[in-house]
């Protein structure tokens, strides 16, 4: 086949294809399904300044990452979600964290500490009646965490409401049956 011919036969190929292709950048017919999803290399880079403590960076590089082509393995465990919804509430955007946090309750893995994140996040907001549930969701979904509880100034404006008694005693009950 002459070498013309093979390139008539291949530059519709290298165009619709999410490949690396110069020609492809520009074809007006390209799916937007076949663009690519962000590379790994973003959570990489996320993970590395969460890590590091560098919490804003964090939260901006999940917030990319996390996008609406985000792959499909990064929400597998939830790990992502969880991060960034904990990077964006020490960082004071405890509204957006609120999103994040109910997100990664989605995943069991860690759907425990989120749901106390989430907590956390709405007591400091003055939302104690969506931090009671949240704190009973968490321990419904396993969280175990006394002590991190009684101890979390997150949760302080909550120690005095006739909730926390019931609450605590809950937790403690749970630890005792398993």
């Amino acid at each position: 086949m002459r070498p013309a011919a093979l390139f008539q036969l291949l530059f519709p190929l290298c165009c619709c294809l999410p490949v690396a292709c110069a020609a492809r950048e520009e074809h007006p017919l390209r799916p937007a399904a076949l663009e690519p999803a962000p590379a790994q290399g973003a959570f990489d880079a996320a993970n590395a300044a969460f890590e590091a403590g560098r919490y804003e960076e964090a939260a901006a590089a999940y917030e990319r990452a996390l996008g609406p082509n985000a792959p499909a393995a990064a929400e597998a465990e939830g790990e992502e979600w969880y991060r960034y919804g904990y990077a964006l509430h020490v960082t004071g955007n405890l509204q957006r964290a609120l999103a994040a946090h109910e997100r990664a309750t989605d995943f069991p893995k860690v759907a425990p500490s989120a749901a106390y994140n989430l907590a956390c996040a709405h007591a400091l907001l003055g939302h104690p009646d969506e931090a009671f549930a949240a704190l009973d969701r968490a321990v419904g979904l396993g969280f175990r965490g006394l002590a991190q509880m009684e101890g979390d100034p997150d949760l302080a404006s909550l120690r005095a409401d006739p909730r926390w008694a019931p609450l605590k005693e809950k937790v403690e009950a749970a630890v005792q049956g398993g």
